[in-house]
């Protein structure tokens, strides 16, 4: 998996940062955007940019749970398992 930079992550002002004040990204507004700085779109972005450390942690948790009860629901094994398509796609977007 490639390292990325560990949450959790804030907003301040327009900036994206870890939990060491670091920036890890800047918000820019669209020009039809009304207010210089914030939108009901820029802060959905933000939000969903600073939840990403715990969504990637949450689909590891439920891949690994949805691998291991399928495989032991249906008496194979995980190296079966990870043939099926969903679950290399997640392999894929978790890396």
């Amino acid at each position: 998996m490639t390292n990325h930079t560990p949450g959790p992550w804030t907003e301040n002002a327009c900036e994206i940062q870890a939990e060491d004040g670091s920036p890890i990204c800047e918000m820019l507004l669209r020009i039809e955007d009304v207010d210089r700085f914030s939108s009901p779109a820029s802060d959905a972005n933000s939000r969903l940019i600073c939840a990403a450390p715990d969504l990637l942690d949450a689909l590891i948790t439920t891949l690994e749970l949805a691998v291991g009860h399928a495989c032991d629901s249906r008496g194979i094994t995980p190296a079966e398992c990870n043939e099926w398509p969903w679950v290399k796609q997640a392999r894929e977007l978790i890396a």
